[in-house]
């Protein structure tokens, strides 16, 4: 999983003024206690949200809720229903940081509801207060998003909550029932009103010193939001290649080098270096991004790497800047400009550096013996925070110590049509090592109005045991895409059904190690 993205997705906030679109109640209430273990979270809306766009627990809500069985909306599409499962005793937080009416604008505050399944709260938990500020951004610190963290903006996979409140206008907050440890303070605003928080378009994010909670309340808490710039291939080489001497073998191996959200100069939000070891199965990924450095070591997840040929001296690799300057010039600049048209559609801009004949430029490498550096340029539509499809493509290819521009594909254009029929579609790649796209198609009935029940796609082995279970709830009609992870699956065949609305259909998938 990207941390960057994790971080920014958690901390999604819409700005304020736009509308005046508001959450009106909750069920549970705020405060409540004796909820029942099995329930339905429910958040009301001043008006009907657009649910076409993303509304989950990574797009839209922050919550310590582990088990999410189901979500389905209300007929007015004023009300989301949260399926949940919930531990007896336990202190439950869900807080709300984005959502969207259908006729525009964005949520005019966050709103956070706590319960317990407990008969009262327990006597061990405090409430932390304090002020967020705008520091040197001179970004007003109202409605901002506030939470308390295991681990604060660093770690492998985002920050953890264990509290979430919002700032009122003035910037004040106070977050409720917070457990005894040591915390760290988190605050977050988007500033561009994109719906994403992320520091290399202008966004703030905040973090505040390790605060101890322990016996009694804790006021006085100052978070001071700051801007952080994307960084350069230089600097995240450089630092990435220091780590990695002190902290990983002598006879490690860099196997690929990627970047996530690229700007039109080549900097980038995060830069990732993956390492390998000889008689190793496990892989290292080094990220850099604007909150610091941070590794993650996994077996299964990267395998596909472990086809690549190691590169020898990455510092002989021309500059991103210099790469991206001739992608700009080659069309790239062009493409960036043609969006097509809907609110949910993002621009994406990875770069790849390595040997990229395992990766989506295979058909455009001369010789298979060589590095490159490779960009994507993309348009993609969000279905869900970690699904989408993609809308229009571009590759261009580079050469490795130059930068200069090999080969270019033309605008590859995927424009969906509003589904008449059910569909699941081949998996793609097939056959894949670890991870692969799966597409399904949702009718509309009359008026675009359908009503599926629950849509299902899980995943079978041979035998008919349930492997996966990749989609359990609701959903609108329209085109989607789900990935399927198969680390930790043996090399076979396995099966994947989807079952909506008296619509069964089941396709053939190979995994290949």
């Amino acid at each position: 999983m990207r941390i960057a993205t994790t971080i920014l997705a958690l901390l999604l906030l819409p700005l304020i003024g736009l509308s005046q679109f508001s959450i009106t109640g909750s069920s549970p209430s705020d405060g409540a206690t004796s909820v029942g273990t099995s329930t339905t979270v429910s958040i009301t809306f001043s008006a009907p949200v657009d649910t076409t766009r993303p509304f989950d627990d990574n797009s839209s809500y922050v919550t310590n809720i582990d088990n999410i069985t189901g979500q389905y909306w209300s007929t007015d599409s004023r009300t989301v229903n949260i399926v949940v499962v919930l531990q007896p005793d336990s202190v439950y937080f869900l807080g709300v940081f984005s959502a969207h009416p259908q006729g525009g604008g964005s949520l005019s505050a966050p709103y956070a509801t706590h319960f317990t399944t407990a008969s009262s709260f327990p006597p061990n938990l405090h409430s932390v207060s304090g002020t967020v500020s705008g520091g040197t951004t001179g970004v007003s610190p109202s409605y901002a998003i506030v939470g308390m963290t295991v681990n604060g903006l660093a770690g492998n996979n985002g920050p953890v909550f264990v509290g979430v409140s919002a700032a009122d206008v003035n910037g004040d907050f106070t977050i409720p029932y917070v457990p005894e440890g040591t915390w760290y303070p988190i605050a977050a605003k988007d500033v561009n009103g994109d719906g994403d928080i992320d520091p290399s378009t202008g966004d703030v994010v905040a973090q505040s010193d390790a605060v101890v909670v322990s016996g009694g309340n804790v006021t006085g808490i100052s978070i001071v939001f700051q801007s952080y710039a994307s960084a350069s291939f230089g600097d995240a080489r450089d630092s990435i290649l220091a780590y990695a001497q002190n902290n990983l073998p002598a006879n490690r191996e860099l196997r690929r080098v990627d970047s996530w959200n690229a700007d039109s100069v080549g900097r980038a939000s995060e830069w990732q270096f993956y390492y390998t070891t000889p008689g190793n199965s496990a892989v290292t990924a080094i990220r850099f991004e604007p909150f610091g450095l941070s590794s993650q070591t996994q077996t299964g997840m990267w395998d596909y790497l472990f086809y690549s040929k190691p590169i020898p001296n990455v510092a002989a690799a021309a500059l991103a800047d210099s790469f991206v300057a001739h992608v700009e010039n080659q069309g790239g600049r062009e493409f960036r400009y043609q969006a097509p048209a809907g609110d949910t559609v993002v621009f994406r801009a990875h770069l790849n550096l390595g040997d990229l004949n395992w990766s989506q430029f295979y058909q455009m490498i001369p010789d298979t013996n060589q590095f490159y550096w490779g960009a994507q340029y993309s348009y993609d539509r969000r279905i869900t925070s970690d699904s989408s499809y993609s809308l229009q493509s571009k590759l261009f290819l580079g050469d490795f110590a130059t930068g200069n521009i090999i080969a270019v594909t033309g605008v590859d254009e995927k424009l969906p049509q509003a589904p008449v029929a059910f569909a699941l579609e081949q998996n793609y790649p097939n056959p894949f090592n670890p991870t692969t796209n799966i597409g399904f198609r949702l009718p509309a009935g009359q008026a675009g109005i359908a009503d599926f029940g629950l849509v299902r796609l899980a995943v079978y082995d041979l035998l008919g045991r349930e492997v996966a279970v990749l989609v359990n709830e609701k959903k609108a009609p329209g085109t989607y895409t789900v990935q399927f992870d198969g680390s930790g699956l043996t090399s076979g065949v396995y099966f994947y059904r989807l079952q909506a609305g008296g619509f069964v259909q089941t396709r053939k998938l190979l995994l290949l190690r």
